[in-house]
């Protein structure tokens, strides 16, 4: 603590010493010119304690002492007259005395000004984060700053009087004759990046500006350099440089690899990348500014949409498997990642979605699952195969029995006996099921196709009588178009394949159409075909019945599956394997309501048409 105390006043008490040794000096000086002769010029020693008074540096206190001087001259020669001497002598020496302490005094506070002006530059220059090092024509160091200290580690007195050269690299040596030499011709040397060596021999980056330095005669005498220090703002362009190609090669492979699109806040689209474009078959132009529903398959549900939005705005991540719809309207599936990318709030700016796709590995799914189902139909139908031999060796033939039995026995009742009902009866259900055992019999061992040609036309014609002699389907109306009737010229149908199976298929659409409308309505049968590039035919069954719901339309092949109290739901099981067993394919287009109807369409391939026999 002391010395801490001794060290303020130590400036205090020089600055102190310096005032009392200039006043001891101007009491010296009062005292010599009042006992020196007139004719001495003792006055111009009053020059001495103002120059005293520089010392101190204060502008204040030599201004003081230079006016009491002046006083002190003045007064001694018009209070002792005998001081003015003979013949004007000592006026003429007091004269020139006053006019030296003036000139002195002048001088003096020149002096100090132009000592505070320098002072204050180089404050200024202390103060200044750059370097600031003043250079000789020749290249020698003459000013070097607290900044050059701070920068380059040399002390002031180390760095003066060296050649600017000792900063430089070596490679960096041309630069010096250069930047001399436009400073020598007056130019200013614009700002330019450069780097110099520090005390510890490491190199620095700075931006490096020259200019001359003139003096009062527009003389160049010198240079000054003023360096920044740029090595912090380079590493971090740098660093930023680094990490800004890194993220482009990451996006770069992304791109490459995956599906990627990113949208604002709102869902809307705001970049997507080419796999985006090339799989969704819209462009850029097309999807930016879209939200994702323009890819809708109507596959997933509302909840599940409304689940991912939630997971997402909640700033969490959502993986899931989504089947979209490209612009041909052809499906395709994405393993989707949507990550949120979140604002200081926490809250999601923004959304990135980076997709695979997986069509083919649903494909293969779907493949290895309908060959499962295939196998498990296989297997049950081999078990079933086994039950229908036994239900048709075992059931059929006894019931076959008991139904000739129960008709003999019907027969030799009276005409009006009422057990003849009874029995009637006895015989329908019979009958039924021994349909539903045959059903059984064909569904669990379907038969090749015996193949032969045969006319759709007289096989159609062929079921709609058997369907017309059924007395419960009396009021049905069946309509034959596009084929011969045996009075025209219509172009007949032949078909290579199996005319009873055929046949069979066409029975049991007629009786579907017939019981769908309750045994009441219209049956429209339209045939038509097409030559190129195969020649096929189509075969349409219409009925103005109330349709199928969506939700049972999608099950009507399903084998054992049916709506009605009776049969025994294979029929449309059968009809569907006859028909592809023959090339072919079968098609529903049903929509529910008060008689929208039922539309079922075959398609076989054909033999080229000829025109229908005659009568």
């Amino acid at each position: 603590m002391s010395n801490e105390v001794t060290g303020r006043l130590e400036p205090i008490r020089g600055r102190a010493l310096r005032r009392a040794v200039a006043l001891f000096a101007l009491a010296g000086v009062f005292l010599v010119d009042l006992t020196v002769p007139p004719e001495i010029a003792d006055g111009v020693l009053y020059v001495l304690p103002i120059l005293l008074a520089l010392w101190s540096r204060r502008l204040r206190f030599v201004l003081s002492v230079a006016a009491a001087s002046a006083v002190l001259l003045v007064a001694v020669y018009a209070l002792i007259p005998a001081h003015r001497g003979i013949g004007g002598v000592g006026t003429v020496n007091r004269t020139f005395a006053l006019l030296a302490v003036l000139a002195t005094t002048a001088v003096v506070v020149s002096f100090l000004h132009a000592e505070r002006r320098q002072n204050d530059l180089a404050r200024l220059v202390d103060a200044s984060d750059d370097a600031v090092v003043g250079r000789s024509l020749s290249g020698t160091v003459r000013v070097f700053s607290r900044g050059a200290e701070r920068l380059y580690g040399y002390t002031a007195a180390e760095a003066i009087g060296q050649p600017a050269a000792f900063l430089m690299p070596k490679e960096r040596l041309f630069e010096l004759t250069d930047v001399l030499s436009r400073v020598g011709r007056g130019e200013h040397v614009p700002a330019f990046e450069t780097r110099r060596v520090r005390k510890d021999g490491s190199e620095v980056e700075v931006v490096l500006k020259v200019s001359p330095v003139r003096d009062d005669e527009g003389r160049i005498v010198a240079a000054t350099a003023i360096a920044h220090d740029v090595s912090s703002e380079r590493q971090l362009e740098r660093v930023a440089k680094e990490t800004l190609r890194k993220l482009q090669d990451y996006r770069r492979a992304l791109d490459e690899a995956s599906i990627v699109a990113t949208t604002d806040a709102r869902g809307r689209i705001t970049y997507a990348n080419d796999k985006f474009c090339e799989i969704s078959k819209y462009s850029q132009e097309e999807l930016l500014g879209q939200d994702h529903r323009l890819l809708n398959s109507g596959f997933h549900s509302k909840e599940f949409f409304r689940d991912l939005w939630g997971t997402i705005a909640a700033g969490r991540v959502f993986r899931g498997e989504i089947r979209n719809r490209a612009k041909d309207g052809a499906f395709y599936w994405v393993d989707t990642t949507i990550v949120p990318f979140l604002g200081d709030g926490g809250r999601p700016y923004q959304y990135m979605a980076i997709r695979t796709d997986i069509t083919e590995r649903k494909r293969a799914e779907e493949t290895r699952r309908q060959a499962e189902e295939q196998l498990g139909r296989q297997t049950a139908l081999a078990q079933l195969g086994e039950l229908a031999a036994f239900v048709a060796h075992e059931v059929r033939n006894p019931l076959a029995g008991i139904g000739g039995a129960i008709q003999v026995l019907r027969d030799r009742l009276p005409k009006d006996s009422g057990d003849r009902t009874i029995l009637s009866e006895i015989l329908s259900r019979l009958a039924s099921l021994n349909v539903l055992v045959q059903d059984l019999l064909v569904f669990a061992r379907p038969r090749p196709p015996r193949r032969s040609p045969f006319s759709i036309g007289q096989t159609l014609r062929d079921a709609v009588a058997l369907l017309s002699r059924d007395p419960g389907y009396a009021e049905i109306q069946v309509e034959l178009r596009g084929l011969g009737d045996g009075t025209g010229e219509d172009m007949d149908i032949v078909v290579n394949g199996d005319a009873a199976q055929i046949g069979g298929v066409f029975q049991n659409l007629l009786l579907n159409a017939a019981q769908a409308m309750g045994g009441k309505g219209r049956i429209r049968i339209s045939c038509s075909v097409a030559e190129a590039p195969a020649p096929i035919c189509q075969i349409t069954f219409a009925d103005d019945g109330p349709g199928i719901p969506p939700e049972l339309l999608q099950r009507v092949f399903e084998p054992f599956f049916t709506t009605r109290r009776k049969g025994s739901g294979l029929g449309l099981t059968i009809a569907r394997r006859t028909v592809e067993a023959h090339g072919g394919r079968i098609q529903i287009a049903s929509e529910p309501g008060e008689a929208s109807g039922t539309a079922v369409t075959i398609t076989l391939p054909s033999m080229p048409t000829k025109p229908a026999p005659s009568a």
